[in-house]
């Protein structure tokens, strides 16, 4: 998505190869709050502008990222990259840690699309008063509203290319930010395992999703490819001590196509995002 917003800071977290870029959006008056906003998988922090900088009208400072490899945070060739999908959960901790250190004072809400609240459970959230995700769900393939290509795709596709060019040449085919190999690996491990991360042997301590226990709204839609309503009140039901609220909603009812992303592609005026508001 091609916009001419631009953050109040751009600034760089972390050393080496474990630096990211972030950017930060304040509001024109008083601060009513203070947001980070995760991306999801291969998404540049560029494309959520529009709805970002929408939050940051309301009254709220805003903070949000690119993953290592991804976008700004990409410093190094992908095939230099070793790091798995897993890893991005440090970049998001760099980033909570220098907020809540920033703004020792101020209530702290984590947004996130996708994979950022799939992986919320696993990072430091202790100073996260509440969480709201837009489309984050178990990832599994048959979730899916065409589960048989997705099938050929997590099987054949993603781990021939990935051979094939040593990283995924996601942007060859307009699927958002290429892929380096680990990453795109354990996500292909994710997404053809029914429990998604939580079957992943690799990863420990996943009973940390059990520890949250702020308010969680998990906004789903019916219409999503990469699953709807089921899938996100699947993924959202890990977080068993949370307070949830899953809000299903119905692309007829606005009568106009959604999706996995076409939240962000909206119009400020329009009835979703305000909706978003009451929530923060």
């Amino acid at each position: 998505m091609k916009n001419q917003i631009e953050p109040d800071e751009i600034f760089e977290l972390g050393k080496d190869r474990n630096r990211i870029s972030c950017s930060k959006f304040n509001p024109d008056g008083v601060s009513k709050g203070v947001i980070i906003f995760t991306p999801g998988t291969g998404m540049q922090q560029t494309f959520f502008y529009n709805f970002i900088d929408f939050i940051r009208s309301k009254g709220y400072i805003i903070y949000t990222l690119d993953y290592r490899s991804i976008g700004a945070s990409r410093f190094f060739s992908l095939k230099s990259y070793e790091i798995k999908l897993v890893d991005w959960r440090d970049d998001i901790n760099q980033l909570v840690e220098f907020v809540a250190n920033t703004h020792p004072s101020e209530r702290i809400t984590y947004m996130a699309h996708s994979f950022g609240g799939q992986i919320f459970g696993y990072i430091k959230h202790e100073n996260i008063e509440k969480m709201i995700t837009i489309a984050s769900q178990n990832g599994y393939w048959r979730y899916y509203s065409k589960p048989v290509r997705y099938f050929f795709f997590w099987y054949l596709w993603i781990p021939m290319l990935t051979k094939l060019f040593g990283y995924l040449p996601a942007k060859r085919f307009k699927m958002g930010e290429n892929l380096v190999k680990g990453v795109i690996y354990q996500w292909k491990n994710w997404c053809t395992n029914e429990n998604y991360l939580f079957d992943d042997a690799s990863l420990d301590n996943l009973d940390k999703y059990k520890e949250y226990t702020g308010k969680i709204h998990a906004i789903s839609f019916d219409d999503d490819q990469y699953g709807g309503h089921e899938a996100v009140e699947n993924l959202i039901s890990n977080y068993t001590n949370a307070d949830l609220n899953l809000i299903k909603i119905n692309s007829k009812d606005y009568g106009f196509r959604i999706g996995h992303t076409g939240f962000f592609r909206l119009k400020p005026d329009n009835k979703i995002w305000k909706m978003i508001i009451d929530l923060v």
